[in-house]
């Protein structure tokens, strides 16, 4: 259940226009209230990291070494073990029971299989990650216009059980035929996000949209979102969903009003500080902030809470999948670069965050 929160910004009468709030005790017209910034653990892993990924639902996680090994550590009696070489970043988002870790640039997959057991799997070129549904992996090969009202959307399906990896193509056709269509991010099992883009002076029209894999007809179905056109300031720098796609988060480069989130037509606005904002994991309701002035802030669409925490580190290394949040919204997961490794290796920390989202 959404929070009381935002129920008072829409009895407020939030229309389409846009509009910010000025808090009191706030840097600035946002609804978010700041909370103070819980204590940063580091975890005590065997030296310094390259990359990360958090093992969903098995209190655990995968990380790459200084000297590019594979491990796997396990937060229930902090033991670690040892796999082969693994040459690539890891991919933030692992596969559905927790064996499957993915590098960065989606060419192949590591499968742990048993205790200092693995097996990497390739995974065709070019290809962008959609979601895992279960045991498969979805990964889009190519979006194109067929003609001047129908697409098509090529993707690849890995199955883990049998080990297997299968391409589909799939026609549809937007009753508002839109002249461009661009993926958003969050995709559910069978259903993705897209929008369009329309620039206007100062800042863009979005027009939303839910496209379903599962084919009828031969086709697979497209659903426009938004009645019309949603309109926002800057560029647009991401689209996602939110709350299991329930609502939508809308962030652009605007250095007052960035961000806009809830259902089309009845939009929030928030203000972030100005710098790089993005949502890590789809799954919880954070967003992060990087600012170099200001440090990182982390902001519940539950709560309407934010906190900042003061890293004594360069923040521009911060970039990426540096910074990941698990799915039940508890821990946030930090990988700082220390300026006293001169080797360029990372230190990794958690944050507690009961204290956000309650």
């Amino acid at each position: 259940m959404r929070s009381i929160f935002f129920w008072a910004f829409i009895l407020l009468g939030l229309s389409k226009g846009l509009i910010a709030f000025e808090i009191i005790g706030s840097d600035g017209p946002t609804p978010f209230s700041r909370i103070p910034a819980p204590r940063k653990v580091t975890i005590p892993l065997q030296g310094m990291i390259t990359s990360y990924s958090v093992l969903e639902g098995r209190n655990k996680l995968a990380y790459v070494d200084s000297r590019l090994k594979l491990r796997v550590y396990d937060f229930n009696n902090s033991e670690e073990q040892q796999f082969g070489g693994f040459i690539n970043e890891l991919f933030p988002i692992s596969g559905a029971d927790g064996k499957m870790v993915l590098s960065s640039d989606l060419k192949n997959i590591f499968r742990v299989v048993g205790k200092n057991k693995g097996q990497e799997i390739r995974l065709p070129g070019s290809v962008r990650f959609l979601y895992w549904d279960q045991n498969e992996l979805y990964l889009l090969k190519k979006l194109e216009r067929l003609n001047s009202e129908a697409w098509r959307i090529s993707y690849f399906i890995y199955d883990q059980e049998k080990n297997q990896i299968r391409h589909k193509t799939c026609d549809f056709v937007p009753n508002d035929n839109p002249k461009n269509l661009k993926f958003g991010a969050g995709h559910l099992a069978s259903h993705l996000l897209l929008y369009s883009e329309k620039s206007i002076e100062g800042g863009a029209e979005l027009n939303f949209y839910t496209l379903d894999l599962r084919m009828r007809n031969g086709q697979c179905q497209i659903e426009v979102q938004s009645k019309e056109p949603e309109l926002v300031k800057g560029n647009v720098t991401s689209v996602n969903w939110a709350f299991g796609g329930q609502e939508l988060a809308v962030l652009t480069d605007h250095e007052t009003t960035n961000m806009y989130f809830g259902k089309p037509g009845a939009f929030l606005v928030a203000n972030l500080p100005a710098g790089l904002s993005y949502i890590p994991n789809h799954k919880s309701p954070l967003v992060i902030n990087i600012n170099r002035q200001k440090g990182v802030g982390v902001y519940s669409l539950l709560t309407g809470r934010y906190f900042t925490l003061e890293l004594s580190v360069d923040r521009g290394f911060l970039e990426g999948n540096q910074i990941w949040v698990d799915s039940e919204a508890e821990r946030l997961f930090i990988s700082t670069k220390e300026r006293r490794d001169k080797s360029g290796g990372r230190a990794l920390h958690t944050v507690s965050l009961k204290g956000l989202n309650r």
